[in-house]
């Protein structure tokens, strides 16, 4: 659950499940008032939560939608989901390690969410989920992204030598209380935009915040699939 949401005063195993899904219900009201000061309705049909990883954000998804597939590159984050989840819940779990999500056609999810994702991804492979994001969206179905923009440093200190490489081109290495290494790239803003739009979504609010640490310029993204 750390891994997932690293919040430092839960570091070694303190987050408690029940304190844990409730972040994530918090979260995902949020969101949806988010939508509805948009002016967005959200079919209750069926969502996609993408990068469950302990399933904090599937829990919240399920009290709204009648179906929730999970999807997760870690098996060992799906077996974790599996136990936070109701056992009679009507969710469906799916280990992907492609760059795309072709087990879904297209226009299938009336709601996709993806958060503390695909800041861990490389371009090479977000950018792509970006566009197949809006492909499985059915026609004015929403989704709520979150990517990192690049790092929150003057263009000033960027130029000098004390900033390495591996900053300027948006990767940074994590290693939160003697944890393992996590990679963390970006995606410009303006890069973003033009692959949703190009994939026939439409941007319809781009929040800066900070959810990949004080470090990075992060948005997230309110999309709307184009309707046909």
């Amino acid at each position: 659950m750390w891994a997932a949401l690293t919040d430092p005063e839960k570091a070694g195993r303190r987050w408690v499940s029940e304190e844990f899904l409730q972040h994530g219900r918090d979260e995902v009201d949020e969101y949806f008032a988010r939508l509805d000061r948009l002016g967005l309705e959200v079919r209750p049909s069926r969502a996609l939560d993408f990068g469950c990883g302990p399933g904090r954000l599937t829990c919240a998804l399920l009290t709204r939608f009648r179906e929730v597939d999970a999807v997760d590159i870690s098996p060992a984050m799906i077996a974790r989901a599996r136990g936070l989840v109701p056992a009679d819940a009507p969710v469906t779990f799916h280990q992907n390690e492609t760059a795309a999500l072709d087990m879904f056609p297209s226009g299938h999810f009336s709601f996709v969410l993806s958060v503390l994702v695909l800041q861990h991804v490389p371009p090479r492979y977000s950018k792509r989920y970006l566009a197949e994001i809006v492909r499985v969206l059915e026609p004015g179905g929403v989704a709520v992204v979150q990517v990192p923009s690049h790092p929150a440093l003057s263009a000033t200190r960027l130029a000098r030598h004390d900033v390495s490489p591996a900053v300027r081109n948006g990767l940074r290495r994590l290693r939160a209380c003697g944890r393992p290494v996590m990679d963390a790239y970006s995606v410009r803003r303006e890069d973003v935009v033009a692959i949703i739009e190009g994939s026939g979504g439409r941007v319809r609010e781009a929040v800066e915040d900070h959810s990949a640490g004080w470090d990075w310029v992060s948005y997230t993204y309110v999309v709307q699939k184009r309707e046909m």
